[in-house]
């Protein structure tokens, strides 16, 4: 009789550790989709975000070369929905913006006995928004200035001749 209580009661145990693990797990399921839903209610609304992109300056006057000392990135305050943010978030923004000097006014700025010259990003905005295609909106962009130094270049590019060895296969 002892044998028949003591199953009795261990069947009782496991099946209230069988309905507390199903409890568990129920709650765990629907804090879970909760949090999904949470997420996917702010991703729709309006929000701001910062990023970082680095610059590329393209197209230097003709016998002049960009010289930089340092990798130039831009922080770039951004106001739009969380969706086009984070797109532009996990797309990665290693891709980097592309100035186009000769297209840009420049000023000049005589530092330390070398001759440096500077855009102001305000001017930039409209190149930046066209090239992340996000839907974003620039807020502001830090640094205010983007500083450069143009060196002439020493040596003429001069045209490849194709290697007709090479294109045969011999």
């Amino acid at each position: 009789m002892q044998e028949r209580d003591d199953r009795r009661s261990d069947s009782l145990k496991h099946e209230k550790v069988r309905a507390f693990n199903r409890n568990i797990a129920g709650f765990a399921f629907f804090l879970i989709l909760s949090f999904i839903l949470w997420y996917l209610n702010f991703l729709g609304k309006e929000t701001e975000s910062t990023i970082v992109c680095p610059v590329r300056y393209v197209n230097p006057p003709d016998g002049f070369v960009v010289r930089n000392e340092d990798e130039v990135k831009l922080n770039l305050n951004l106001k739009g929905t969380g969706f086009s943010i984070i797109k532009l978030k996990i797309s990665g923004t290693e891709a980097p913006v592309g100035i186009d000097i000769s297209a840009m006014a420049y000023h000049r700025i005589q530092s330390g006995g070398e001759l440096k010259n500077y855009i102001l990003t305000y001017v930039l905005k409209g190149t930046i928004v066209s090239q992340l295609k996000s839907g974003c909106e620039i807020v502001s962009v830090t640094p205010d200035s983007l500083f450069f130094t143009l060196d002439r270049s020493m040596a003429k590019p001069s045209p490849m001749k194709p290697d007709n060895k090479v294109l045969r296969g011999r």
